[in-house]
């Protein structure tokens, strides 16, 4: 038998209807909408340590600086006589040792033979510009020392191993750079220093620091020293 219901009822019914799918449809959109942040969550964490692993690396930093700071920074080249080398224009992007090779270009100073020093702190070869030099700076003020490239090989090679200092130049055992760089690597390599290095307390203490041995080789003055 088929029910009759009064209009009213009828209505009631339709717009209970309606009420019960506009709700499963919002419950359907929320269960959708949940799923997209959670994914985007996990995607932003995906980014993130993907761009801390690139972070590590030269390259890696290098593409994180575009787009975030002024591309470009005019670099004045000065020798510390205060006289003025070279300006080039670089990105920031550069590593130092690119940096270095555009000077080569400009002033004809060979890489090898320069250290740059911005202020007081000097520059290495895997920093990036745009790292050492404040986001917004237009010019940077960069000193250069020009050194002896058989002094920059020489301290290379006796920072790697320190008894290579028996083999350097008389002229080289006799320098406090060359010498501290090698009684860092092995203390024992104080033998083969100049005999004023030998009585330099610091590299002295330097040198016993990393090998006790290394006093054997010390001035009579500073083996009598209690220090």
């Amino acid at each position: 038998l088929a029910v009759r219901m009064a209009p009213s009822e009828a209505a009631q019914a339709v717009e209970d209807l309606r009420i019960a799918y506009t709700r499963a449809r919002f419950l359907e959109q929320e269960e959708q909408i949940r799923a997209e942040i959670e994914e985007g969550a996990d995607q932003a964490v995906e980014e993130a340590v993907s761009d801390a692993k690139e972070f590590q690396s030269p390259l890696g930093r290098r593409a994180l600086l575009r787009g975030r700071v002024e591309q470009t920074v005019e670099v004045s080249v000065r020798a510390l006589s205060g006289e003025q080398l070279c300006k080039v224009v670089l990105d920031r992007s550069l590593t130092i040792s690119d940096v270095k090779r555009r000077i080569s270009a400009a002033a004809h100073v060979p890489p090898v033979e320069q250290r740059l020093f911005l202020g007081e702190a000097e520059l290495f070869e895997q920093q990036l510009l745009g790292e050492v030099t404040p986001p917004g700076t237009p010019l940077a003020e960069v000193s250069m020392i020009r050194v002896d490239p058989e002094w920059r090989q020489c301290l290379e090679m006796v920072s790697y191993a320190g008894m290579q200092l028996a083999v350097a130049p008389a002229s080289l055992q006799a320098n406090r750079e060359v010498v501290m760089a090698a009684v860092r690597q092995n203390g024992r390599a104080l033998e083969y220093a100049a005999e004023e290095m030998r009585a330099a307390k610091d590299i002295v203490l330097e040198a016993v620091r990393e090998s006790g041995l290394a006093l054997a080789h010390a001035s009579r003055e500073l083996q009598a020293d209690k220090e």
